[in-house]
């Protein structure tokens, strides 16, 4: 048997006693649970100037290319509103506008995401609030030709939103 090493561990744990016993090395405090750091406000993107603002009164969808039945409704009212959802399972866009139309109105705002948009030309800009909050959760920028938008939320890749009839 190797005295040796059983001589080096029984020293070890003889020096760490002592260490021990002279506050040498005091255990270390028990841990706390980290603080909640509160996320920073989105940083918006710089827009060209958007030149007089135009109003629409009009329902625009995307398709979810995932979740099948899966669509979002942005609802766009002629007042300078918006409100958007994430609605399923339909058949397609028109079968989704058809049944929630009765909740996507000006009075239910605070239900959804919702902002304010500025479309002049062919550009639509706007920021989405958190439902029943004012707090702004992203912005959304694209274009507009009546019957579609292309629309870029966060940066993120650029989607289709169809036009629905109402």
């Amino acid at each position: 048997m190797n005295y040796r090493l059983l001589l080096i561990a029984a020293l070890m744990s003889l020096i760490s006693a002592a260490c021990g016993l002279a506050g040498i090395a005091p255990p270390p405090p028990p841990t706390v649970a980290p603080s909640p750091t509160p996320l920073p406000a989105p940083t918006l993107t710089p827009t060209p100037t958007l030149g007089p603002r135009e109003y629409i009164d009009a329902v625009y969808c995307w398709k979810s290319r995932i979740d099948t039945g899966e669509f979002e409704l942005f609802r766009f009212f002629n007042n300078g509103t918006v409100i958007g959802a994430f609605v399923s399972p339909f058949a397609d866009c028109q079968d989704a506008w058809n049944k929630m139309a009765q909740y996507l109105t000006i009075d239910e705002v605070m239900t959804f995401n919702h902002g304010e948009y500025h479309l002049s030309g062919t550009v639509v800009r706007f920021e989405l609030k958190q439902a029943r909050a004012d707090k702004i959760i992203g912005e959304v920028t694209g274009s507009y030709t009546g019957d579609k938008m292309l629309l870029t939320k966060q940066g993120a890749e650029q989607l289709e939103y169809i036009f629905v009839k109402p």
